[in-house]
């Protein structure tokens, strides 16, 4: 299955991805399922699953989706219609957008927080 594509083209996906600590990806990732992310993403994320970011995983971004798990480092804009979760160790620095919020002791969150709102 063909994940990568070029910039005028985004990768699409209906099955759900991963993308592998050792995985560099730019452009437009576009998905109905779940993405677990361990690499280094930069560019947009929008799918109607969940997105897992797992450390040592960095995004640089905007990512849309209905849940949000955070263990990694992460720069942009998040829009969750659900929750976004921050676990310990992880740092986030942006805009947030949460449908519902779970910042764990440890993590560190930096930026502009609209709670309730996408």
């Amino acid at each position: 299955m063909a994940l990568f594509k070029s910039k005028a083209e985004p990768a699409v996906t209906s099955s759900g991805a991963c993308f592998g600590s050792q995985t560099r990806f730019e452009g437009e990732v576009i998905s109905r399922s779940d993405l677990e992310i361990a690499g280094d993403i930069k560019g947009d994320i929008k799918t109607e699953g969940r997105v897992t970011l797992d450390a040592p995983g960095r995004i640089e971004g905007c990512i849309e989706c209905a849940q949000y798990r955070h263990a990694g480092q992460a720069k942009g804009i998040l829009r969750t219609t659900a929750l976004a979760a921050f676990l310990p160790g992880s740092t986030w620095e942006g805009e947030l957008y949460p449908g519902r919020l779970d910042i764990s002791p440890g993590a560190v969150v930096q930026g502009k927080i609209v709670p309730g709102r996408v």
